[in-house]
């Protein structure tokens, strides 16, 4: 008995001493020697060493995000209405409540597999009497995320990387090989120069940033087209000096290796950041991605080397009116400045084309390239420049690229063509969808160039693709003093920029539409067309149409499993009228600044509009089945003609056989 007590005596101080042994993770050195020592938790605390970083422990099954709008701290934040932060007064002044309102509904009279997802803010309050309905639902895991824990080790990073994904860049290898085989789709498409130095035909393109790349190989059989921008500062300094603006940088000096199969094995070197290679004193043409071989047995002259050859041009001169090119002697000039001409930079390069003419796995036979020169001004920079390859089989003749067979494919042209009459050689006429050479150029919406200005050239504007909503828009500008004067001008202006003419278009049906069979071509469909002109105000115009929506319905047809799609319809939609003032903020509108300008935005945009219809499935009807017995089908035991047995013993005797033979 006096040992149980003296147990019990003790049994307090062993339980503060746990206590704090778990407090202190075991850190503690003070001694503890009798229960009566009063300084115990003072010495305990002075004696314990500090405990490690923790993160902030997060409660599970618990909404951590009850306020994501309140951002500033000790301040209230606009449009918060859960900030504290924020006073009564601060919130008469919100136009609205930012904050996302979630709440989770314990009633459920819906089975699962009737929502998919439910990602409403709102609670949804339904009710089934059919159903068995959950009136009370304490399964909190379900609607909250599983805490993860914090990872402390390279091993831990290291599984989770590998679980849920990795990085998404790769180093680039500089191990380059020759290829020695044939040209297959894909592959870079060989040079070389009269230095013996093989290089790779270069297709410039964006790649980080909206400048020209010129690193971008072309690839082999692929018809590729690609946009990008030369910054340029000054044209009196680098009209004649840019490299990019000359047509000789684009053909000469250098020659296509129709195939790979002609090189002798050997290292390639790649190319440096400067853009030449690595074996010393070899300069590289802007063209070409640089390379060099080991062998010097492939000479120049080879007949296997295919020459780049001048194939017809267009020229834009300073007015903007552009023409076929009529180059005498060599070829195209190179860029010239012109100093009595307003600075004009004349037969500057704006768009490159080359067309490659080949036989499968021969290679390539015969190459040209097509340029578009422009008179540009320092207004016209930074310069949008296109370049373009397209390849053709050297046999083929007379040759159609479609956008489908039948049914449009996403991302193609849609095909677009003006109603033509033609006469025939027997005398007789028929009516015909005339298209343009350039499929990039049969339905087109408004692009800018690199200032922003309306681009008024129809191979500039930007083609219009299957399956592909976007939005463009260009601006110009007028100031204070002229705005008014040239209301009518504006519109003329915007409506050209809009439409190029294009309200007249048919629109093929199927990517495949025979330009022949007008009745597979639809009429494009205008929507509030303007009709009244505009009109005069002091510092604006009023009744101005500035924008249009193009919308595009197709429909797929066909399987199931292969559906074609199939243009229905097509119309221009006018954006209503609207009135455009002079903005008098800053500095505008001042007697000294009168002459400053605003920009006002054109803006077109394209939608397509699925209206497939879902399969129905038909069933016919169940078919009324009319049985006849014979009238002796039940004898003996039911016979017409004897007059002793009556119809309730005869139905009364076939229920006993039913009974008896089911039984």
């Amino acid at each position: 008995i006096n040992n149980m007590a003296a147990i019990s005596s003790c049994l307090p101080l062993f339980l503060k001493i746990l206590l704090i042994f778990f407090l202190t993770d075991g850190t503690f050195t003070q001694n503890i020697t009798t229960a009566n020592t009063p300084t115990t938790e003072a010495a305990v605390a002075t004696t314990t060493t500090a405990p490690s970083a923790t993160a902030t422990p997060i409660a599970a099954n618990t909404d951590v995000g009850p306020c994501t709008c309140d951002l500033t701290k000790n301040a209230c934040d606009v449009n918060c209405c859960c900030d504290g932060d924020c006073t009564a007064d601060d919130r008469l002044a919100f136009s609205q409540c930012s904050e996302i309102v979630a709440r989770v509904s314990g009633q459920t009279c819906i089975t699962s597999s009737v929502i998919f997802r439910d990602n409403t803010g709102y609670e949804t309050n339904t009710s089934n009497p059919d159903l068995l309905c959950i009136i009370t639902d304490n399964y909190q895991e379900r609607n909250y995320y599983t805490v993860p824990d914090e990872l402390d080790t390279p091993s831990k990073l290291k599984a989770y990387s590998e679980k849920y994904g990795g990085y998404s860049y790769q180093t680039l290898n500089s191990d380059f090989t020759m290829k020695e085989t044939n040209y297959v789709s894909g592959d870079l498409i060989y040079t070389r120069y009269e230095n013996n130095a093989t290089g790779v035909l270069s297709l410039p393109r964006t790649l980080n940033s909206a400048e020209c790349s010129d690193q971008n190989g072309a690839a082999y059989l692929y018809d590729q087209k690609f946009t990008c921008t030369r910054f340029l500062s000054n044209l009196a300094t680098e009209c004649q000096s840019s490299l990019s603006l000359d047509a000789a940088t684009y053909y000469q000096n250098f020659k296509l290796v129709s195939t790979p199969e002609i090189f002798s094995p050997g290292p390639v070197y790649p190319p440096s950041i400067d853009g030449t290679t690595s074996s010393p004193g070899t300069t590289v043409s802007m063209t070409t991605v640089a390379m060099e071989t080991t062998t010097e047995t492939l000479s120049y002259d080879n007949s296997s080397l295919v020459d780049i050859i001048i194939g017809q041009s267009y020229c834009i001169d300073q007015q903007g009116i552009g023409d076929v090119c009529n180059f005498t002697g060599s070829g195209p000039p190179s860029p010239m400045f012109n100093l009595t001409g307003n600075d004009f930079c004349d037969y500057a390069v704006t768009e490159v084309h080359y067309i490659i003419y080949h036989n499968g796995t021969k290679g390539i036979q015969q190459a040209e390239v097509r340029f578009v020169f422009k008179s540009i001004q320092d207004q016209h920079l930074p310069l949008l420049q296109t370049f373009q390859t397209s390849f053709k089989k050297l046999e083929d003749t007379n040759t159609f690229r479609r956008s489908g067979n039948p049914g449009y494919l996403i991302g193609e042209p849609v095909l677009a063509g003006r109603l033509v009459t033609q006469s025939l050689i027997d005398g007789t006429e028929r009516q015909a969808i005339y298209l343009d050479s350039n499929r990039e150029n049969w339905l087109t919406i408004v692009t800018s160039t690199p200032t922003g200005q309306c681009v008024t050239e129809p191979y500039s504007r930007r083609s219009v693709k299957f399956g592909e909503n976007l939005r463009s828009g260009c601006a110009f500008r007028v100031s204070y003093n002229n705005i008014a004067d040239v209301c009518t001008l504006i519109q003329q202006t915007a409506l050209h920029a809009l439409t190029l003419n294009q309200s007249d278009f048919y629109i093929a049906t199927f990517g495949n539409s025979d330009v022949v069979k007008v009745g597979d071509w639809v009429k494009i469909i205008e929507q509030n067309k303007p009709t009244a002109e505009p009109y005069s105000q002091k510092g604006g115009c009023l009744n101005i149409v500035l924008g249009m929506h193009i919308e595009i319905l197709y429909a797929n047809i066909g399987s199931l499993v292969n559906p074609q799609a199939k243009i229905i319809g097509i119309s221009f939609i006018y954006e209503s009228p609207q009135d455009i003032k002079f903005q008098c903020v800053g500095p505008y509108c001042r007697p000294s600044t009168a002459n400053m300008t605003q920009t006002f935005e054109v803006v077109s945009s394209v939608a397509f509009i699925d209206t497939t219809q879902p399969a129905v499935p038909i069933i016919a009807e169940k078919p009324s089945v009319t049985a006849k017995l014979p009238n002796d089908f039940f004898y003996p035991f039911y016979y017409l003609s004897s007059a002793s047995l009556t119809r309730t013993s005869y139905c009364v005797t076939l229920l006993v056989l039913m009974v008896y033979f089911c039984h």
